[in-house]
């Protein structure tokens, strides 16, 4: 079992264990040592998990025997002697200290997730455990002895070290997250869409949200100003030799510099972004406009099922969300009020 921390006791002692431990021993046991080493290496802390089975908080899982017996770990009985004596060293260092995190600071030190300025999982920074220069040292040793060649070591150590990071990070936020749902639930209450999709909205860095079309403005291009009634927009025929570039809202038709501008004020529409608007005068500006729009729309899409799985395995609440995170997404910003004087 573990919570953010991985660790393979040493037990040279031989005492008795019980059935929440198991004894592992390589062939020859004078190798014991070095795969002491591989065992509490970076590397197995990442592999375990996914043979591991959750128990409790997300954070915690236990490795039972069937899947100890297939879990992939470097095989210390082909190494050179050479390469057993460097793990054992390794190892020898690491054992005379605590063994702490494989989670970032930020994510641990929060005790709920208002703590939480910075939700993204993505490492800032290392843990403190990666930081330190024997866990290093040990995890290059197992690098080396399972074939990876010297000038790529640090490179995949690094890489390494993020991807763990990364998968402690989210059992943090999870575990994080679903204390809060466990309060609400202790109040009668489960959150709403609603609740659920602006933690969701908040959670995203700032430069991901990005707002039309202020986020979406060519820089550099010229611009006019068309004024956009409230009510449904409507594209005549591509074709129409009269109404190709007109824009039908309620009772008004407003006709355009090209049909591209027209496509694009009725997004504007469309995402009620109505009164005076800024419209390039370009048609390739105004294509490239709607273009990044709808990409950008369709990559938050992806973001925002995805959040919302972790979340909830109801698919119709899921929807729900996803849906609401759009709204949220499109609808305008209002301007905050000044301050009053007293």
């Amino acid at each position: 079992m573990r919570g953010y921390r991985h660790i393979a006791p040493w037990n040279e002692e031989k005492l008795p264990v019980n059935c929440a431990l198991m004894v592992v021993e390589a062939k020859n046991a004078e190798r014991n040592k070095a795969l002491a080493a591989a065992l509490n290496s970076t590397l197995v802390a990442f592999v375990k998990p996914y043979f591991s089975r959750t128990v409790g908080t997300e954070a915690h899982t236990q490795l039972d025997v069937y899947a100890a017996n297939i879990l992939p770990v470097p095989n210390v009985n082909t190494l050179s002697d050479a390469a057993v004596k460097k793990l054992a060293a390794a190892f020898d260092a690491l054992g005379d200290r605590a063994i702490t995190r494989l989670v970032e600071q930020r994510f641990f030190e929060a005790q709920n997730l208002s703590e939480l300025s910075d939700r993204q999982i993505e490492p800032r920074d290392l843990p403190l455990e990666l930081q330190r220069g024997d866990r290093q040292a040990l995890d290059r040793e197992v690098l080396r002895a399972i074939g990876v060649p010297q000038q790529e070591v640090d490179s995949l150590l690094q890489r390494l070290y993020r991807e763990v990071t990364r998968h402690f990070n989210e059992g943090r936020f999870l575990e994080l997250q679903a204390n809060e749902n466990k309060k609400r639930a202790k109040k009668g209450r489960v959150a709403s869409p609603h609740e659920v999709a602006l933690e969701i909205l908040e959670s995203l860095e700032a430069e991901q949200v990005r707002r039309f079309p202020d986020a979406f403005l060519p820089v550099g291009e010229p611009f006019e100003t068309v004024e956009l009634p409230e009510g449904k927009a409507k594209l005549f025929d591509p074709h129409d030799f009269y109404d190709a570039k007109a824009l039908a809202i309620g009772k008004v038709k407003l006709t355009l510099r090209h049909r591209a501008q027209t496509e694009l004020a009725k997004l504007y529409s469309d995402l009620h972004r109505t009164g005076f608007v800024q419209l390039p005068t370009s048609e390739e500006a105004c294509e490239r406009m709607q273009r990044d729009w709808h990409r950008y729309a369709g990559e938050m899409q992806n973001t925002f099922r995805a959040l919302a799985s972790e979340r909830t395995d109801d698919e119709d609440r899921l929807e729900v969300i996803v849906e609401e995170l759009n709204r949220l997404l499109t609808q305008p910003v209002r301007p905050q009020p000044p301050p009053s004087r007293a």
